[in-house]
């Protein structure tokens, strides 16, 4: 089956709380994948649930050379489909904007590779143009798409600033695995 992406929420908040809740439907198919980008400028987050379903955390890290934003990514492999709530929450009260994305696969296998170059820089390279999905100001501009049809192997992603510095993150979304079907055992009757 081919990794296909789906519905997407941005959400972009204050919280005023150590929780925060809000609406994402996941699309039906099989292979279905819960992918979610999500950003604060000061709190870490401690756990995220989908329909009651906890995800797990594949990486979260905080910005270098100043910038303080803590980025974590989490996934949830066959999540409930339809709509659900996702819940965020947080080590402290944040009174500051989160910045949350949310993705809906099918013909996923998850979180595959991720790589962080927190060295802050001007027109970085870690390619490929992809369109923006979101674009929230925490105090610092969190930004990013996706790029659905890349091949295997490895590539190169660069951020283009004519403004500042960037910081680039990049996540990658795998295709699920083929089983081969079964094989049955073959008789060879020789007279």
């Amino acid at each position: 089956m081919s990794l296909i992406e789906g519905n997407k929420t941005s959400d972009f908040r204050t919280p005023g709380g150590s929780s925060t809740s809000f609406s994402h439907t996941q699309d039906v198919g099989s292979d279905g994948a819960l992918v979610a980008l999500l950003t604060s400028a000061t709190g870490n987050i401690t756990s995220v649930t989908y329909g009651g379903q906890s995800l797990t955390l594949i990486n979260q890290s905080i910005g270098g050379a100043g910038f303080s934003d803590r980025w974590s990514v989490w996934e949830l492999k066959s999540p409930p489909t339809g709509s659900n709530t996702l819940t965020i929450n947080y080590n402290v009260s944040l009174w500051d904007t989160v910045s949350n994305m949310i993705y809906s696969f099918t013909g996923s296998d998850g979180v595959g590779n991720h790589s962080v170059n927190n060295t802050p820089a001007v027109d970085q390279t870690t390619g490929t143009t992809v369109p923006t999905d979101w674009n929230h100001n925490i105090g610092m501009t969190i930004k990013g798409g996706i790029s659905p049809s890349l091949t295997s192997g490895t590539k190169q992603v660069k951020a283009q600033t004519n403004w500042g510095s960037a910081i680039i993150r990049a996540v990658e979304v795998k295709e699920a695995s083929v089983t081969p079907p079964p094989t049955r055992g073959r008789r060879i009757i020789i007279n």
